[in-house]
């Protein structure tokens, strides 16, 4: 069995809890089904839901290559959905669903990473002051905000906090890993 037969069919869905609380696949433009899908060794059942092959056409240059991401997001679910996504394309993956336990555990380690992948609207601390306070204690580190909310971000505010790349929820895979490759690579040494 080759490694596309085993994904999950609803990895290139990633979900919000942002109103109104549906998730929707930029790759086929359809909701999930009602039910969860049958595993990938049975036939799809529906014409109208076929089963995504994540990788499949999805050009090498857009891989990861084991670069470690930090990713924050309030939301378990989307914590757990992303770090899928990108430990299939190639990526290393530290998750956490509180921004004080990411922001002290990057200041730990803070060189270990090389891009941060937050959500901007989080209890405690929002994505933007998270990305202000990465950014002290290593400027130059590529930040992506990845939220329902960005479009309401002032642009302002977001270049002032040293984001280099805002993705909107819901994303499928390929505007993900462009944005993630575009701000790896434009911020390589």
């Amino acid at each position: 069995m080759d490694s596309r037969s085993e994904l999950d069919p609803l990895d290139d869905y990633v979900f919000t809890t942002a109103p109104p609380q549906f998730c929707c696949s930029a790759t086929y433009g359809t909701r999930p089904p009602a039910r969860l899908p049958r595993p990938m060794s049975e036939p799809s059942p529906s014409p109208h839901f076929p089963r995504p092959l994540l990788l499949a056409g999805l050009p090498p240059e857009l891989h990861g290559h084991g670069e470690h991401l930090l990713h924050l997001d309030d939301e378990p679910t989307v914590t757990a959905s992303v770090r899928r996504l990108l430990q299939k394309l190639g990526y290393s993956i530290t998750s956490f669903n509180a921004p004080t336990a990411a922001l002290e555990h990057f200041r730990s380690e803070p060189q270990r990473f090389h891009l941060v992948l937050t959500d901007l609207m989080m209890p405690g601390m929002n994505g933007l002051e998270f990305a202000a306070a990465v950014r002290v204690l290593r400027p130059g580190l590529p930040v992506v905000l990845f939220s329902a909310f960005g479009n309401g971000c002032n642009p302002e505010d977001i270049r002032h906090s040293g984001i280099c790349e805002v993705i909107l929820k819901p994303a499928g895979l390929l505007p993900i890993a462009e944005a993630i490759r575009r701000a790896l690579d434009s911020h390589s040494p």
